[in-house]
């Protein structure tokens, strides 16, 4: 889970700074030119994408273009993945992305293997990726709780040295109240307001402001000694700002700022939002007003903020008059031409952030109807055909590889003799001359010699079936396991058989392991996310024109958390085959192609391999 987290934060961290830093700079060269209004409201495209850390996935029909044949030497990347693994699957997690976005053909990104590689560096032992998230927490605890009590300690303080302007009071301190009452309501009559606003006098405000979002309050400082129209032009303000929803919108910021607590750039971002707030704010009180009432109105700003010395609430939990360093600019705002709406701008912006929530696949599911039985498809095989295919597969939670290839029976298996050691894929590979290979079939860890002492090499569980014969067998002949078999047709077999069975069939090439994910074009009965929780997968299919696809998903690392029985079903049935099984996976799972490891994996010693010769 901490690496789940942790992985998340990254990615939203990375998205959410470029989107910052893109629209820090539109603003300097072209946003400048639009409302106000537009360049305070365009930042919620940033702040809604970093407070939803999570995808939707969609599907589109569509047929698979032809790929990339990648023929160059590929980077061996077999010693990158340096986190802890686990002997088991992480458990039965149930994942919010789907495996969605088959980037067919797609080049290794060279970037994105530089972030990834990078971020591994860093979290190259499980604790500390732990640790990291603790303390995200824990500073984040820290801040909320102490934003949380200043913000209660300074309403109580103000609250308390206050009283409200709609009392009944013939202090002749106050005698203003009743001017200010019948100004409020007849403002918010004006502006169409039916919240229920308090007005209040402190002693403890030098400057006007609004505060609190249940139960709303403009305070007024006790000092101000306000003449009418600007009275007016203060209750106006803060109206707005309460029109406007402003201080939801502040209260929203502070939850990224809180969250993000360690990029420095969101707390550029919250000061920007902060006074393109008042720039706003001003836009909406001087609509429709001429020039005079422009200079009368900032002249109530320059009054109002002259004794300001203090920074109300401190926490960026009210509205109010600014401060007197935005004082230049707005000025200069509120004397300007019209600027631009940025309607256009702004849909744009909009669209973009909603494509970045949106994963799409390449093929619409059908329902699951299939039982884990036999697969009895009429498949097509042309050995003509020697080409092999490799494509990246890419998605934000998992990245992976599989191989297209074209002439089922260039699959062989690769073995350990009984007695000797365990191989890794690449040994089993450069040993048989293979082109390509992936892992295999199921084992156990250890075995017993003749003596019935433990000897610790693995042994296939099952039976391993190569060239037609059966080399090791540990079963009875009528006892059926599920299996991955070609015949000597180069047809892809699945499901649950007896090695007697494997022998009418003139199986050529077997080994044993399962479920079976598709029978015969319709995927198998699964339960949930299949119930082996997410991991490093393995898998093989044949396509109707007897292509066979060899797949293989990274996980328990940064950038790629691995995948469910589930989502390994699905990128099969997306990939177009119509019989599919899982290999052993975790810690097992690797590809091999073309002299290199092409995944990444520790290399686990194992005692079969699938080969193309």
């Amino acid at each position: 889970m901490a690496e789940v987290i942790f992985f998340e934060l990254i990615r939203i961290t990375f998205i959410g700074s470029v989107g910052m830093l893109l629209l820090l700079m539109l603003k300097k060269f072209i946003l400048k030119k639009y409302t106000k209004q537009f360049n305070y409201y365009i930042w919620l495209v940033i702040i809604i994408r970093m407070l939803t850390p999570f995808n939707i996935p969609i599907t589109l029909t569509m047929d698979k273009e032809p790929g990339m044949i990648i023929n160059n030497m590929i980077e061996d990347r077999s010693g990158i993945n340096e986190t802890q693994d686990y002997e088991y699957p992480l458990g039965s997690i149930q994942s919010d992305f789907q495996d969605n976005n088959i980037e067919n053909g797609s080049k290794i990104s060279y970037f994105d293997k530089e972030i990834k590689n990078m971020v591994a560096l860093l979290m190259s032992k499980h604790k500390l990726t732990t640790m990291l998230v603790y303390l995200w927490l824990c500073v984040a605890l820290i801040i909320s709780i102490y934003r949380i009590i200043s913000y209660i300690k300074m309403k109580n303080l103000i609250l308390d040295l206050s009283y409200s302007m709609d009392e009944n009071n013939s202090s002749l301190k106050y005698r203003c109240n009743k001017m200010l009452s019948k100004i409020k309501c007849d403002l918010m009559k004006e502006l169409k307001l039916k919240q229920n606003i308090t007005l209040k006098i402190s002693d403890a405000a030098n400057i006007p402001f609004g505060m609190g979002i249940l139960k709303k309050y403009i305070i007024i400082p006790a000092n101000s000694n306000l003449k009418e129209d600007e009275a007016r032009w203060i209750l106006k303000h803060e109206l707005i700002h309460y029109k406007k929803r402003d201080l939801l919108y502040k209260y929203i910021v502070i939850v990224v700022k809180t969250i993000y607590w360690f990029n420095p750039l969101v707390y550029i971002m919250s000061r920007t939002i902060e006074n393109e707030c008042e720039l706003s704010c001003d836009e909406d009180v001087l609509k429709n007003h001429d020039f005079n009432e422009r200079k009368e109105y900032a002249l109530t700003l320059v009054k109002s903020l002259k004794d300001n010395n203090q920074r109300v609430l401190g926490i960026n939990l009210s509205t109010g008059f600014g401060d007197k360093k935005l004082l230049k600019e707005r000025f200069e705002e509120m004397f300007s031409k019209k600027a631009k709406s940025g309607i256009l701008i702004a849909g744009l912006c909009i669209v973009i952030c909603i494509a970045s929530f949106f994963i799409i696949s390449n093929r619409n599911l059908e329902e699951t109807s299939a039982d884990d039985g036999r697969s009895n498809s009429n498949v097509s095989v042309d050995s003509s055909n020697d080409e092999i295919e490799l494509y990246q597969l890419t998605t934000d939670k998992y990245k992976g590889y599989y191989m297209e290839i074209k002439d089922p029976k260039r699959i062989k298996i690769g073995y350990s003799n009984t007695g000797e050691k365990a191989k890794t894929v690449k040994e089993f590979a450069e040993e048989n001359n293979a082109v390509a290979a992936i892992n295999g079939g199921a084992y156990t860890g250890v075995s017993y010699n003749e003596d019935g002492v433990i000897d610790p090499v693995p042994v296939p569980s099952g039976f391993v079936i190569s060239n037609g014969e059966c080399v090791q067998d540990y079963s009875e002949d009528e006892y059926e396991y599920g299996v991955c078999a070609i015949t000597e047709e180069g047809k892809l077999i699945t499901g649950k058989y007896s090695l007697q069975q494997l022998k009418q069939l003139k199986v050529k090439e077997a080994v044993s392991f399962g479920p079976s994910l598709i029978i015969d074009g319709k995927m198998s009965e699964m339960t949930g996310d299949g119930g082996w929780g997410i991991a490093p997968r393995t898998a093989i299919g044949q396509k109707e024109d007897g292509t066979i696809i060899l797949l293989v998903i990274d996980g328990r690392g940064i950038g790629s958390l691995g995948a469910t029985l589930k989502e390994t079903q699905e990128i099969m049935y997306k990939l177009g085959a119509v019989n599919a099984i899982n290999l052993d996976g975790g810690k097992s799972s690797t590809m091999y192609y073309n002299g290199n490891t092409i995944n990444e994996t520790e290399g686990r010693k194992i005692p079969t391999a699938i080969l193309v010769e």
